[in-house]
């Protein structure tokens, strides 16, 4: 895979928190790693604010074809655009699950991840 890492959500609040910690944590220096999101224009400017090195990818979860490539990209998958319930998060945790990709994320949903861990 291209990444070892793509933050999914990263341009919300906790996303750009765990983006910056990514960033500066020096365990993760020299390995490859993406902010991603839906917004081209605010993963451009997270970007930007973070500084050299940092790769992004524009992807909808509801475009199956954006989600598999994303997904089929990296070796492990962060996901902070909650709720997890509501912003179709099965579907990237579906395809993760399918392409034995790591997935992550902070959900205190507890229906949803009982949900999520039956079905996958």
């Amino acid at each position: 895979p291209k990444y070892d890492i793509v933050l999914y959500g990263a341009t919300g609040f906790t996303g750009q928190l765990v983006a910056a910690y990514l960033h500066s944590v020096q365990d993760l220096q020299g390995q490859k790693w993406a902010i991603a999101g839906r917004s081209p224009a605010k993963l451009a400017a997270l970007a930007t604010k973070l500084g050299a090195g940092v790769s992004s990818i524009a992807a909808e979860l509801t475009d199956a074809a954006a989600t598999a490539d994303l997904v089929s990209s990296t070796r492990a998958v962060i996901n902070c655009a909650g709720p997890f319930s509501q912003h179709h998060a099965e579907e990237l945790l579906g395809e993760c699950a399918r392409r034995g990709v790591h997935y992550s994320d902070l959900a205190g949903e507890g229906f949803w991840q009982a949900e999520m861990a039956t079905k996958f």
